[in-house]
């Protein structure tokens, strides 16, 4: 980049590119719905498992990132109105409310990602995982035997949204990262996806990614929900349930009758 002293001018060297990036990020961002509703974190330093959670302030997972990885139309689903008793949500993680004459526990962080898995896997199933490009390319250090096991794997990479290549013997730069990962620490993620590759490099699958994105993702939204946000998540799991498994369903989401909570006191 060159900017002249006296003039009121930034010249780029890659002026193209910079005008073709902006140009693709203002349209992506003036065709699909806003995807984050808060503050960025950059405090992510390593990746945790999906058991952990954290106190900062991170973006909410709303139906608009949901809409960016599903089309087509849903049944309409009750939502929490004013004379529907929300019972509670505790510790930021767990929702306990009363709606239809039924109870509903919502584990929030097993939710969010059960919901990011489904909606990714649909996406990919069906060709249309939406990616970005990063303006800064990330640049990335791998052992070469860690470099030739990622690279068996690129094309997977690249249909779940991550663009890479290799610059030198021992590094790669990401180029492109699904437009869901705002705000995760990029370089933690595919070290992660590495782990995962030399744990099992002849079994790797799109869901063993997947898992490691929407764990990502999910570590990067907010704690805090506010009734709509609460909805969101009612609707969405709801949704889902018979595209997930009982057994996946219910470690996020059980309904509870009179009965069974009524027997929690006998």
């Amino acid at each position: 980049m060159y900017t002249h002293p006296t003039k009121n001018e930034v010249r780029f060297r890659d002026a193209r590119n910079v005008h073709d990036f902006i140009h693709s990020s203002l349209a992506g961002v003036l065709n699909s719905p806003t995807l984050f509703s808060a503050t960025q974190n950059t405090q992510s330093n390593k990746y945790v498992s999906s058991e952990s959670m954290h106190e900062e302030t991170r973006p909410v997972l709303t139906r608009d990132i949901i809409a960016t990885y599903t089309t087509g139309s849903h049944k309409p689903v009750n939502r929490i109105q004013a004379n529907d008793n929300l019972v509670s949500i505790m510790q930021g993680r767990f929702i306990f409310a009363e709606k239809n004459d039924r109870f509903i526990l919502i584990d929030v962080y097993r939710a969010r990602e059960l919901i990011l898995s489904a909606r990714i896997f649909s996406a990919w199933k069906n060709d249309r995982i939406k990616s970005r490009p990063l303006l800064v390319p990330v640049t990335l250090s791998l052992s070469v035997k860690d470099m030739e096991l990622l690279f068996n794997h690129k094309k997977l990479m690249h249909d779940l949204g991550i663009l890479i290549e290799q610059i030198t013997a021992d590094s790669i730069v990401i180029r492109e990262i699904p437009v869901l990962l705002s705000d995760v620490d990029i370089i933690q993620m595919i070290h992660h996806i590495v782990d995962i590759i030399r744990g099992s490099p002849e079994s790797i699958t799109a869901k063993l990614i997947i898992d490691v994105i929407k764990t990502h993702a999910n570590d990067a939204l907010s704690n805090t929900l506010n009734i709509n946000e609460m909805n969101d998540l009612i609707e969405e799991m709801q949704k889902i349930e018979k595209e997930v498994s009982t057994c996946e369903f219910n470690k996020a989401f059980r309904y509870i009758d009179q009965a069974t909570l009524e027997n929690f006191f006998k």
